[in-house]
């Protein structure tokens, strides 16, 4: 790390008064500019051994982009450059107090938390637009202008530091745990802007209580936390606010990115709309500047700051079978999911070197002033390492699983005349398929999208992904030199194939039309609240007969029965056209979920996505029990009672009709995949998800 005692007196144009602070990840000095006649500060990044020129271009590539970010609420970057082997960044020098310094552990008042939260929305969606990706969204990194205006400062230094081996050793990234996205915890390469929204969630959360949504002793622990327990209630926190207030956040820090608020102003108008009754005069969400070019800003304030750390983000215990599910028995299994999947990130990252690096020394922002404050466990900066050389990803595009999404990264690049080819493999019937040329930067990384031409659905056919090494010029029917592959566990291949193309249970007569068990799930499903339907109906004009004969139905389509459990000696005690059983059915697709969820090798993203998709599942198959003894109950319905039965068939009716669909129990309008929402059709969505294929390095196909 360059420090006071071996700078020289001098950075370009750039005099060097005085060193300001320092840390783990930057060096901050005051220094003078003479040809205008101002100060500025100047962040030094920490060397990179032997200065590799890959990483000096990937620098001045990123600090051109940073720098070309002008809008009110984001510190500008006037200058940088490289001089004697140090490279660094100008910015103004600002000499007053961060957003933490304002807080101190406190609550704001609402007033005051939209102004803050809507400003800096407004930076973040702007930088967004551009590309930019902030990663490290917390207090520190939010200063405040003489007049109390929020300034985001360091956007792209975690993208900056990314190439710094100090900093990524074995492919690892750096996080604050205490506002760091689930995705980022899981070690998600393909972070996107909702890390920045799920961040500024946290921190209106911070906000408006004056403590973290989340807490622990270390900083892993938070981190898991983030990845793993339910969103807290803001309303058990701070009970005085309104509970729309509470839906706001539950829905800014989803676990699922896709359930979230998808741009950072639109957090901020719902807040603002929801925290309306506590505050006395309307507060708007302004995009006056959300386009701004080319404003110049000199930002001085009087007071010391804290200072911000700029960060990096991150791009075997047996589940015994399922049997049959209870109501009570739904807490417990979400429990022990929460926990095995924490135990599973926690020796995950061990396995792969996690350090805890506390540096010595103090580290400092462009404010002006020195941190001397002992950060807590849940402000440490954590790198976590990341193994891989890139990953595939399935998508739909027009139809389901059409479109396949390569990545990569840490790869050298191909010498002249020869090229990477990416391949797709299925190993049912030994099949490879080209889907082009990965065009790898300097930097080792690649992005490659193909979209079947035949609507062939990709994720379904092939089990496998390979990066071979090619002559320019040339597409072999299969690979010559594969350098890096991956496969898909046959555990998780076996589950998706069956949830989504065709069951195959132990007794082939159960389907003989090879329906894919999400199929069989929807079409049982539609039957039931069919005759549920008819059981209401004829509660309603109260007749016996027909609320007996539809709730035995509904009985017989649930269980996959034929059972005459009213004695009316009646036919056709099960309507439906399948007669498997929407129990059934459930049931044989959660134990294909748990023996993904314990397959050997898995990874923890995978199985972070196969328990969302399990999370769909068991929400319908937990509410089976009750909906089933209900059944039963009015199919013996007597006449006289009847007319007193209304309201708790209408009640059970209404329970049946979500198991499909899923409800939005939270209010969002979002049907999300947590405990309560999510059905049927949300394992359909999700299931595409778990393929994931990881790369390593050399042949695990052919091998």
């Amino acid at each position: 790390m360059t420090t006071a005692s071996n700078l020289p007196k001098r950075l370009g144009k750039y005099e060097i008064r005085s060193l300001l602070g320092q840390g783990g990840m930057a060096t901050v000095y005051l220094a003078y500019q003479s040809d205008i006649d101002r100060e500025v500060a100047i962040k030094v990044l920490p060397p990179h051994p032997g200065q590799d020129p890959q990483f000096m271009d990937r620098f001045q590539q990123e600090a051109r982009t940073i720098a070309r970010l002008q809008h009110p609420h984001i510190l500008p970057v006037f200058d940088f450059g490289v001089e004697n082997e140090i490279l660094y960044l100008v910015m103004p020098y600002v000499g007053g107090g961060s957003l933490k310094n304002l807080m101190q552990g406190r609550r704001l008042p609402p007033s005051r938390i939209v102004e803050v939260i809507t400003d800096v929305a407004s930076a973040i969606d702007y930088a967004h637009r551009q590309g930019i990706i902030h990663r490290d969204i917390k207090p520190d990194n939010i200063l405040l202008d003489k007049e109390g205006n929020p300034i985001l400062t360091d956007f792209g230094i975690a993208k900056l530091l990314e190439s710094n081996v100090q900093f990524t050793a074995s492919g690892g990234f750096l996080g604050t745990p205490a506002y760091m996205a689930p995705e980022q915890g899981r070690g998600v390469k393909d972070i996107d802007g909702r890390a920045d929204i799920y961040a500024l969630g946290v921190l209106a959360f911070e906000m408006l209580t004056g403590r973290h949504p989340y807490s622990a002793e270390t900083p892993m622990m938070v981190m898991f936390k983030h990845v793993s327990d339910p969103v807290p209630s803001l309303l058990e926190v701070a009970p005085e606010y309104p509970p729309a207030v509470d839906g706001v956040l539950q829905r800014a820090l989803a676990k699922d990115r896709e359930a979230r608020y998808q741009t950072a102003t639109e957090f901020a108008k719902a807040l603002a709309s929801a925290l309306a009754g506590q505050i006395d005069t309307a507060v708007g969400v302004s995009t006056a500047y959300d386009n701004a070019e080319n404003i110049e800003t000199l930002l001085v304030t009087d007071t010391p700051t804290g200072s911000p750390r700029p960060t990096q983000s991150i791009s075997d215990q047996t589940i015994p079978p399922t049997q049959y599910y209870t109501a009570s028995g739904q807490q417990r299994r979400s429990g022990f999911f929460i926990g095995v999947i924490s135990v599973i990130l926690l020796i995950a990252l061990v396995a792969a070197g996690l350090l805890l690096n506390r540096q010595d020394g103090e580290e400092a922002d462009e404010t002006g002033q020195s941190a001397t404050e002992t950060p807590s466990a849940s402000e440490t900066t954590v790198p976590v390492a990341s193994a891989n050389f890139g990953q595939v990803r399935f998508n739909t595009t027009n139809v389901t699983g059409d479109t396949v999404v390569f990545s990569t990264q840490q790869i050298q690049q191909p010498e002249a005349n020869q090229v990477y080819q990416a391949w797709l493999y299925s190993s049912q019937n030994n099949r490879w398929l080209a889907l082009g040329t990965l065009p790898v930067d300097v930097f080792g990384e690649a992005v490659l999208t193909f979209t079947s031409a035949d609507s062939e659905n990709l994720y379904t056919s092939y089990d496998g992904a390979a990066v071979s090494l090619e002559p320019s010029g040339t597409t072999p029917a299969a690979p010559s030199q594969i350098l890096y592959s991956g496969v898909l566990l046959p555990e998780v291949s076996s589950a998706l194939q069956q949830i989504l193309v065709a069951w195959i249970p132990d007794d082939p007569n159960l389907n003989p039309r090879a329906l894919s068990l999400v199929d069989i799930a929807r079409d049982e499903f539609s039957f039931a609240a069919d005759h549920a339907d008819r059981a209401l109906s004829g509660a309603t004009r109260g007749s016996g007969p027909n609320t007996r004969v539809h709730a035995e139905h509904v009985y017989n389509i649930l269980n996959g029965t034929v059972d005459d459990i009213n004695g009316d000696n009646s036919s056709g005690n099960n309507p439906s056209n399948l007669k498997v059983g929407l129990l059934p059915a459930l049931t044989a697709l959660d134990n294909l979920l748990i023996a993904a969820l314990n397959a050997p090798g898995i990874t923890p993203e995978q199985q972070a996505q196969i328990v969302t998709v399990q999370t769909c599942a068991e929400n319908s198959l937990f509410a089976l029990g009750p909906l089933v003894e209900q059944a039963q109950q009015f199919a013996n319905v007597q006449d006289s009672e009847i007319t007193n039965m209304v309201a708790s068939v209408q009640t059970w009716r209404d329970a049946i009709v979500p198991l499909g669909p899923g409800q939005d129990v939270d209010g969002d309008s979002v049907i999300e995949p947590i405990e309560g929402e999510c059905g049927i059709e949300g394992v359909r969505r999700f299931a595409l998800f778990m393929n994931i294929i990881i790369f390593s390095e050399g042949d695990v196909i052919t091998r």
